[in-house]
């Protein structure tokens, strides 16, 4: 990768933990996965078809990371990435990851560790939960 390149990493798991909504990672067997491909796309990741996610893992079951010549292309890549990711058998937050990644505080740059906090759809958490894929 060259010096000027943008790189964006996503944690496919472990943000379902920062949302702290009384709920824990979800569980499950891995029945169907396709990662997203490309030159600029990267997947770290040990899952495979019939791999079980217990309550012994860490939750971060994948980590995406794309990379491109500036931020806005990183960006729509990112988001290309995300709308290829598919890994059936429990719940994903690649749903939020691409809420995030498409907002405008993320796209403008100005957001901040408290971004959960400051944009989280706290009065309609339910609904955004139930649209995760299984």
């Amino acid at each position: 990768m060259l010096q000027n390149q943008k790189v964006l990493q996503l944690n496919v798991g472990s943000a379902r933990k920062m949302c702290s909504m009384n709920s824990s990672p979800d569980t499950g067997i891995v029945s169907y996965m396709q990662l997203p491909e490309g030159d600029s796309v990267r997947n770290d990741t040990a899952l495979y078809e019939g791999y079980e996610v217990s309550v012994h893992y860490d939750p971060m079951v994948a980590k995406l990371i794309v990379h491109a010549k500036d931020r806005e292309t990183c960006i729509e890549r990112t988001l290309e990435a995300l709308d290829n990711y598919q890994i059936v058998g429990f719940k994903t937050t690649i749903p939020f990851c691409r809420l995030v990644i498409d907002s405008a505080p993320f796209r403008t740059g100005a957001y901040s560790t408290f971004y959960v906090k400051e944009h989280w759809p706290i009065s309609q958490p339910e609904h955004f939960l139930s649209s995760w894929q299984r």
